[in-house]
């Protein structure tokens, strides 16, 4: 079952705060990217918890939709990419 989760810091540093268990998130980086983590679906009486959230990212400058899907097609993908290695590895 999905489960969007975040954590955001401020720009003086400090502890971030951490929220758990939300329906959606949206960011945006240099305003070029947005990038959004939905766990639910539908609106209305059709509104339910998807199964794997769906993640979006758009390019914002081109208006394009660059990727939809789940975390797991997400790493699949680029896995494919050269370069990816794994957190931590030199």
């Amino acid at each position: 079952m999905s489960k969007v989760s975040y954590k955001v810091q401020g720009v003086k540093g400090g502890n971030p705060s951490y929220k758990e268990n939300v329906g959606y998130v949206s960011t945006w980086a240099d305003h070029k990217i947005e990038i959004i983590v939905d766990a639910f679906k539908g609106c209305g009486d059709d509104y339910e918890r998807r199964k794997d959230s769906e993640i979006v990212i758009n390019s914002l400058n081109e208006n394009w939709n660059l990727f939809r899907g789940t975390a797991e097609e997400l790493i699949t993908l680029l896995k494919l990419c050269r370069g990816i290695r794994k957190i931590g590895s030199e």
